[in-house]
């Protein structure tokens, strides 16, 4: 389901090491 595949694209974002989303700083 896309509710799934949201939460593991989340889970993959908060294990990168440096976001480019917290880099846009």
């Amino acid at each position: 389901s896309l509710e799934n595949e949201v939460a593991e694209n989340k889970k993959r974002s908060e294990k990168l090491p440096c976001p480019p989303q917290k880099t846009t700083k």
